[in-house]
């Protein structure tokens, strides 16, 4: 029996992550005057540094919890990505990805802030679990991480 005639469909969620071409930045933030707490967002496999924190209707995670009156005022938000296809050339694994976490934070200056709160999207969170484990002198700073779908025992997939 022949599938030649099948049709690849590829699920616009999932081409979008094949071509992250986001970079790693700062989404809300005024470098004269950072708020007292970073807010980092780690999107997951299959995601993008934007992308992944976006509803139909172009709202993001980012909007909201700038608009929310009890903590918008006090935070800087960051977006960070990486590619994520794991079946393509180039993809990242969860030791590199971290790895490259690290780097950007050190260099746009995250890790200056007294606070930082890491949300994470499936890999994104064990993104975040591997990047605390390799840098353990900064878990003073991280009092709260987010996790949404992140396989806490780990993934094949992931």
């Amino acid at each position: 029996m022949a599938l030649s005639s099948c049709k690849k469909e590829t699920i616009p969620e999932v081409a979008e992550a094949l071509n992250n071409k986001e970079a790693p930045e700062w989404v809300s933030h005024d470098k004269n005057r950072p708020n007292p707490v970073a807010v980092v967002f780690v999107h997951g496999i299959f995601g993008t540094t934007k992308g992944t924190w976006t509803n139909k209707e172009g709202v993001t995670f980012f909007d909201l919890i700038k608009k929310n009156p009890d903590i918008g005022s006090k935070i800087d938000v960051y977006a960070f990505g990486y590619t994520s296809d794991m079946f393509k050339e180039g993809s990242l694994d969860i030791y590199s990805a971290a790895d490259k976490l690290d780097g950007f934070l050190m260099a746009d200056k995250v890790w200056e802030y007294k606070t930082v709160v890491f949300v994470g999207h499936s890999m994104g969170g064990l993104v975040t679990m591997q990047l605390l484990l390799n840098k353990r002198q900064h878990l003073s700073q991280v009092p709260l991480v987010v996790f949404y779908a992140t396989p806490q025992k780990g993934s094949t997939l992931a």
